[in-house]
């Protein structure tokens, strides 16, 4: 099983792994349903390569796939922040001190 991330950062902020932000002050569930542990049920149309990537994901961390979604959409989050800020790059720095440079255009 893969080991989680610690967490997700910009800017001093940070998100620990498998943490859900909080909701905007006074947020109502949609119309779409909700759950419980103020979760809200959508439902979603995947490709047949994403199905395949959510399936995988789920196997080799052991998460279920609405941790799995839910950890992409905040992924997703930090990476528009970036792009917004000017900051069309990111640096990911491995265990063994080596970088590597991700471009996102």
């Amino acid at each position: 099983m893969a080991e989680p991330a610690n967490s997700l950062t910009k800017s001093g902020d940070s998100m620990q792994a498998g943490e859900n932000p909080p909701p905007p002050t006074g947020e109502k569930p949609t119309a779409e349903g909700s759950g419980g542990n103020g979760l809200v049920r959508v439902t979603v149309n995947l490709t047949k390569r994403s199905h395949r990537d959510l399936q995988k994901l789920t196997e080799e961390t052991g998460l279920g796939k609405t941790d799995v979604l839910n950890r992409a959409v905040q992924v997703y989050a930090l990476v528009e922040d970036l792009l917004s800020d000017g900051e069309g790059q990111l640096v990911v720095t491995r265990k063994d001190g080596t970088q590597q440079r991700i471009f996102i255009l």
